[in-house]
């Protein structure tokens, strides 16, 4: 890790049981996480995308709430929740901020191996690709991802 004052947790898990995990294996009763998910974020399933969006229609998503009943009890922080692919981008320049060099190489959204390529917007007419950060309209900015 980085940062020194951090501890990295990895679990080969499922979001939910690793959070569950998580919990347990530090005795942890009452405790915040923060989540980077953005509004924008596609969800791996059909099923979880649908309850996702009827979350957001009906307002529940907020920057900070309690998490859900069938999760471990804990209060969910979103620091990044309203934030555009632009704002992201602005944030990494103007604070200097390390990221992965795929993105200097036309990823624009980063997933596994097998299923992530370089965003076909970013191809220049040499056959190379911009970085990420070109991408203009953010709508296209998982067309790199299958």
């Amino acid at each position: 890790c980085r940062y020194k004052f951090l501890e990295v947790y990895s679990y080969n898990l499922d979001l939910k049981d690793s959070f569950i995990k998580f919990s347990r294996d530090l005795g942890l009763k009452n405790y915040a996480m923060l989540v980077g998910i953005r509004k924008t974020d596609p969800f791996c399933s059909i099923q979880s995308f649908k309850a996702f969006l009827t979350f957001l229609y009906e307002d529940n998503l907020a920057e900070v709430h309690a998490s859900d009943n069938s999760w471990p009890q804990f209060t969910r922080i979103h620091p990044l929740l309203n934030w555009k692919y632009k704002d992201i981008w602005n944030y990494v320049d103007k604070f200097d901020v390390g990221y992965c060099e795929l993105y200097k190489t036309g990823y624009t959204s980063l997933g596994s191996k097998e299923r992530t390529f370089p965003n076909p917007m970013l191809l220049s007419d040499d056959g190379t690709y911009e970085h990420a950060r070109v991408l203009q309209d953010c709508k296209f900015e998982r067309l790199g991802r299958k």
